[in-house]
């Protein structure tokens, strides 16, 4: 691969000084490796923006095709850098090393041709966007409704009684359905921390009844009889069928390479409950 392209810019080296080069930035970021459509990182290259590209006190192509990629002039650095899109291994001239790097092709005088050098240029990650890692992160919690909980049961054949308590919980309590949560992401080196935390949850009873409570509620047990939720409660006062709607927010809180900022989120869950009253029978 790299004999061809030694052969190539051998016969490029008597026709370079021919030949007028195209202009390019004086000073230009290439994308050498892209993440999610964001460049992750890039390599820096000087190159003249109105002369030029020279060697040796002779023009040269600004830009030459390599088997690799296209190579671009670098008038800082004396050489043909081709932006490798990919984490690369490279050995040559005794060295091997992996990672993240740009290829370059380095010129040298051989009485009136060029012959190039191999070798690798270590690029610099991009500073990632802190808001779009901190909405990653958020994604990755997989945040969840919660699994209603509520006397009486939401089933066929089960009926509440006017004048019991009604006790409202989560029933699927966990990190992602009643919090808190905090998990980091890192890229490129810098970290964003997220910690999501459930606010409250909004009851929206069936007959035009909204009950805030500001926690996950506490499950009914036989035992408790009567007794009203010592967290999350109501009374229905008339016979029905209802569809009970718990809404449940979230504030999700992140900071990282020196910003900080909050995600919102709500997440909505049904069940139909069944109201009657006791009739006294008289004989």
């Amino acid at each position: 691969m790299l004999k061809a392209a030694r052969r190539m810019l051998l016969i490029l080296g008597l026709i370079a000084a021919l030949l007028l080069a195209a202009p390019r930035p004086a000073h230009a970021d290439f994308c050498v490796k892209a993440n999610a459509g964001r460049c992750t990182y890039v390599a820096v290259i000087d190159a003249p923006s109105a002369e030029p590209c020279t060697e040796f006190g002779e023009e040269v192509l600004c830009q030459v095709g390599f088997d690799q990629g296209t190579g671009y002039w670098s008038q800082s650095l004396g050489e043909y850098v081709v932006l490798l899109p990919d984490p690369w291994v490279w050995t040559g001239l005794g060295q091997e090393a992996t990672g993240n790097f740009a290829f370059y092709l380095n010129p040298e005088r051989v009485g009136t041709s060029l012959a190039f050098t191999e070798g690798i240029l270590p690029i610099r990650p991009v500073v990632p966007d802190a808001a779009q890692l901190a909405a990653q992160l958020v994604a990755s919690m997989n945040l969840a409704p919660i699994v209603i909980g509520i006397v009486p049961d939401p089933l066929p054949g089960r009926v509440g009684i006017i004048g019991f308590p009604q006790w409202m919980w989560a029933d699927n309590p966990a990190e992602n359905t009643t919090g808190p949560m905090t998990r980091s992401i890192t890229q490129a080196g810098y970290t964003v921390t997220a910690t999501a935390t459930m606010t409250h949850i909004n009851w929206n009873m069936g007959d035009g009844t909204i009950v805030t409570c500001r926690n996950a509620g506490t499950k009914y047990e036989d035992r408790y009889g009567k007794t009203p939720s010592p967290t999350c409660g109501y009374y229905y006062s008339t016979q029905g069928t209802f569809t009970v709607t718990a809404t449940s927010y979230w504030t999700i809180a992140w900071t990282g390479i020196g910003q900080t900022g909050t995600i919102p989120l709500n997440f909505t869950s049904t069940a139909t409950i069944t109201m009657g009253e006791i009739q006294v029978l008289r004989r």
